[in-house]
């Protein structure tokens, strides 16, 4: 399934991992805006470590609800895993959810399309206008 990324998280006390899911779906940008309590358009706004912190657990618990399981962490929690995973397995899961198509678009390519955008305004403001 495009958007998912499946880890293995160790659980305090027990021998054996847990398997954890992270889903990247338009259903995550509205669990997302929800969360932060600002628009999916006013993202940008938001600090970016907050934003990560925050899309991790989301995904996890968009996972979580769709399989029917409980959600019985947080977003420390979700911090925590991240922290504890390898750094091949956080570049899977960033990746991931760059390359989540939203509307058709990957984010990594809307980023990319907002950047150049903004360029063009500063461009525009910076430039005399002629009489």
């Amino acid at each position: 399934m495009e958007g998912l990324y499946i880890a293995y998280i160790q659980r305090k006390f027990l021998p054996w991992k847990k398997r954890q899911g992270f889903l990247f779906t338009m259903e995550t940008f509205m669990l997302q805006s929800n969360y932060l309590q600002v628009s999916i358009s006013d993202f940008e706004h938001v600090d970016g470590t907050r934003f990560m912190s925050a899309m991790m657990y989301n995904a996890a618990k968009l996972w979580s609800l769709t399989e029917g399981k409980k959600v019985n962490f947080d977003e420390n929690t979700v911090s925590k895993w991240i922290d504890k995973m390898t750094s091949k397995d956080v570049s899977e899961l960033t990746n991931t959810f760059f390359k989540t198509k939203i509307a058709g678009e990957t984010l990594d390519s809307l980023i990319i399309q907002g950047e150049e955008e903004k360029k063009k305004i500063m461009k525009k403001k910076k430039s005399p206008s002629k009489k």
